[in-house]
């Protein structure tokens, strides 16, 4: 068993950019997934698309629409001005909005094109006037069926608007602005910017990514505001750092402006992924993307990342199977799939299945079955006469298994579940103008004995969406016609399972029978853990070589005095009680805690520190002590090497209103020293306070001037010389201060942009290869274990310690 501290490991790194600039600098793009594929349009483009079915390898090019209209005069109608485009399907139409941004022709407008066809051609329904005002166009499908349409609108700099939409088409109500360029933050270092938004929800909660500062002027970044329904964004929600933004992942390597975010699951069906523009190396704008990751609720991007990025950055995860039917027409179906009823063969990258009457039936063979497992598939009857088709969520033999269908003879969505040979069908309506000749996406997620089911990407309408059945056990998903002529597309089935709160299920006893320990419940809050008095445990899944489990952490209440070892964890890897490998984190010491067994043969406890945010935190919680000087100390007073065991010492803040150190004279000279336990590669910013002027050096190297007052604590950009001495061990801040007034101030800390270190909530993954286990906390990458274990479950752990378990996420890696 071999452990490692230092971050060594390259698997697999995601290529950015994905598309190299000799294919087109591609920027401002939108991306769609549509039947198991991504289409992604966009800036230099000239009205041409790219589609992947990785998000990876893009392939040819593909003009897919010209403009034709009578509000685009002159040159301003050339294929060149379809920028910031934004694509998506509803019901057997696809829309396409662009932004034309051609002030310099009074041309500052948004279009809006459809198409039958993802590839088009797309033609303007409306020639005679333009869509909206002004840029960077987005259409949001909330759960209930309803749109919202955001805009970018020019008024005391570039503000995020939206208004509510009847349908793709037809925009109602007024707009309403919901964000622009925060005051005394990051997003004012240079230009008044709030462009680029996208909208999407995940575990109940609406994010919003966006871009701020100017595009060209070395600050463009992308921020993040989370609200509670689509119209409620505003300033208040935003988080406050960038959750992208430029970084320095090795010497003389820049990855910078990242900009015009699209965020889409991956093919997979559990990872999301970032789509945006980025600046590798000062060269113009190409296509990247990078991981996003979820803490319960909160959003976190690993990224920007390149293939010289130090670290596991993984192209996305591939599903158990993945069926793109993409064989030649007329093909039978691949080898995983057991034809039982029917008449299935290959067409145009769809299984058709042509046998008008009875039932047809399609299994997944020689596939694991699985008790937790996301099953996925794209579904449209190709005759008005048919009946029904859809999505087999369950079989486990002709007596137990589940489907749900598209049922056109009643204009409902339906569930038919054979449960020990009793078969009963229950029916929601959908909507009057529902298409069942269009292409629709069923997905089906089975977690214990529930099955969660969502069409085209919202819950299924009704009060149905979950399905609960008697089917503890393992299964396997396929496809299903009654009575119907259809086709599908784009198969996905993984194996694993995603939860949060209340939804959490299926947790208990090992595969090999082992009890829980502990006090275990699911409540709103997730799963609980109530049991302070000892060590608890839990399992779930099941067994698996490779694969990801995520779990966000966080302690109740207080913890006893009493100098014991207070935990709460997981089991990245556990076989049974021989067997295991268990990541702790030990919220006293902050620090992550590995310990297990082979064999029956314990091993050495291993412990790294977790992240920390403020390495130099400010004054203002707590008093810090500062070395300092009221006289001109000489030359080279901040240097790292320099001593100042002759300066005096105070605790920050010096001067102002809450003072803890007086400052009484015209000058002022202050030195901390500070530990980094790794050279950060994320953005380094100062905190300052500051009545009167401050030269700010980092290791010797100025990283700031500034003159008058911030307001309060605020945020400051360094220079790039003074970010690249940050090193792993010691370092120092120093400043030198100068009055300009009565009563001067001065207080600084240093933080690190990318690091999440809320105190009583930890974010833990394990990420288990055939050869080793790599955990991160936080996101960031903390320990690797080498050595092979065998197939395994996954659990979590407490001890001495009450806590609660939310946002878990397993999935096989292929």
């Amino acid at each position: 068993m071999v452990f490692s501290l230092a971050w060594l490991t390259n698997l697999s790194a995601v290529p950015n950019p994905v598309l190299a600039p000799q294919r087109g600098n591609a920027a401002d793009c939108g991306v769609m997934k549509f039947n198991g594929e991504y289409y992604l349009i966009g800036n230099s483009l000239t009205g041409d698309m790219f589609v992947s079915s990785d998000l990876v390898h893009w392939g040819n090019r593909t003009h897919v629409f010209s403009m034709d209209n009578d509000w685009t005069p002159g040159d301003t109608a050339t294929d060149r001005n379809i920028n910031a485009c934004d694509p998506s399907y509803y019901n057997g139409i696809f829309n396409l909005y662009w932004s034309v941004d051609r002030g310099d022709q009074g041309v500052v407008h948004i279009g809006h094109a459809v198409s039958d066809q993802p590839l088009g051609p797309y033609h303007e329904p409306n020639r005679t006037h333009w869509f909206a005002d002004k840029i960077d166009a987005h259409l949001f499908r909330d759960d209930d069926g309803s749109f919202t349409f955001y805009s970018v609108k020019f008024d005391a700099g570039n503000q995020i608007w939206a208004q509510p939409a009847l349908d793709p088409s037809t925009l109602t109500g007024e707009p309403r602005r919901l964000l622009s360029a925060a005051p005394h933050s990051w997003e004012l270092l240079d230009d008044k910017v709030n462009e680029g938004p996208f909208v999407f929800k995940y575990r109940g909660q609406y994010y919003l990514i966006y871009n701020a500062n100017h595009t060209a002027k070395g600050h463009y970044a992308l921020g993040c505001a989370v609200a509670s329904s689509p119209l409620a964004f505003s300033n208040s929600g935003k988080y406050p750092d960038p959750v992208v933004e430029k970084a320095f992942p090795a010497p003389g390597h820049r990855l910078t402006s990242p900009g015009q975010p699209t965020v889409v699951r991956g093919p997979n069906g559990f990872e999301w992924w970032l789509v945006y523009f980025l600046e590798v190396d000062g060269h113009r704008r190409q296509q990247a993307i990078d991981r996003v990751l979820f803490f319960d609720q909160q959003l976190y991007v690993d990224g920007p990342t390149s293939a010289a990025s130090p670290g596991y950055h993984p192209v996305p995860s591939l599903p158990t199977i993945l069926d793109s039917f993409d064989a030649p027409d007329g093909s039978p179906l691949a080898n995983h799939w057991q034809p039982k009823r029917g008449h299935w063969l290959i067409k145009a990258k769809a299984a058709e299945q042509t046998q008008p009457g009875g039932r047809a039936l399609c299994l997944l063979g020689n596939s694991p079955a699985a008790g937790q497992y996301l099953a996925e598939a794209s579904v449209r009857l190709t005759e008005a006469t048919g009946s029904e088709a859809g999505l087999l969520a369950y079989w486990q033999n002709a007596d137990n298994w589940m489907a749900i269908t598209l049922d056109a003879r009643h204009g409902t969505w339906d569930v038919r579940k054979t449960e020990h040979h009793v078969e009963q069908v229950s029916r929601t309506p959908l909507s009057k103008s529902f298409d069942f000749q269009a292409w629709h996406t069923l997905r089906s997620a089975k977690n214990g004995s529930d099955f969660e089911i969502s069409i085209d990407d919202c819950p299924a309408p009704g009060q149905g969406s979950t399905v609960a059945t008697t089917f503890v056990g393992p299964g396997t998903p396929g496809l299903l016609t009654d009575s119907a002529r259809a086709e599908f597309a784009g198969f996905i089935y993984t194996i694993g399972w995603d939860e949060t709160g209340a939804a959490i299920r299926n947790w208990g006893q090992s595969l090999h029978g082992e009890a829980p320990r502990g006090s275990w419940s699911v409540t709103a809050q997730g799963l609980l853990q109530r049991d302070a008095s000892g060590p608890s445990r839990i399992c779930k899944g099941d067994a698996a070589e490779e694969y990801e489990f995520s779990a966000q952490m966080t302690r109740d209440g207080q913890l006893a005095p009493d100098g014991a070892t207070h935990l709460m964890g997981m089991l990245p890897v556990y076989v049974d009680d021989q067997n295991y490998l268990q990541a702790d984190i030990d919220l006293t010491k902050w620090e992550l805690r590995v310990t297990g067994r082979r064999a029956g043969n314990a091993f050495p406890v291993q412990t790294a520190p977790l992240p920390i945010r403020f390495p130099l935190p400010t004054s203002e919680p707590a008093g810090q002590l500062w070395h300092y000087a009221v006289e001109p100390p000489g030359v080279d007073w901040a240097d790292t090497n320099f001593v100042d065991a002759a300066w005096k010492t105070g605790a920050g803040g010096f001067g102002g209103a809450a003072a803890r150190t007086p400052w009484q004279t015209d000058e002022l000279w202050l030195r901390r020293d500070f530990i980094l336990d790794e050279t950060p590669t994320c953005m380094a910013r100062l905190q300052l306070d500051l009545l009167g002027t401050a030269e700010v050096y980092l290791n010797g190297v100025l990283a700031l001037q500034r003159t008058n007052r911030t307001a309060g604590y605020e945020s400051q950009e360094i220079t790039s010389a003074a970010r690249e001495t940050l090193k792993q061990g010691k370092n120092t801040l120093a400043i030198h201060a100068a009055k300009t007034g009565a009563t001067p101030a001065i207080d600084a800390g240093l933080f690190l942009a990318g690091i999440v270190d809320t105190p009583d909530s930890v974010n833990l993954r394990a990420v288990k290869l055939k050869d080793r286990v790599i955990l991160f906390v936080n996101g960031q990458p903390r320990m690797e274990i080498g050595g092979s274990w065998p197939a395994s479950q996954v659990g979590l752990t407490s001890e001495a310690m009450a806590c609660h378990f939310g946002g878990l996420t397993q999935f096989r890696i292929h």
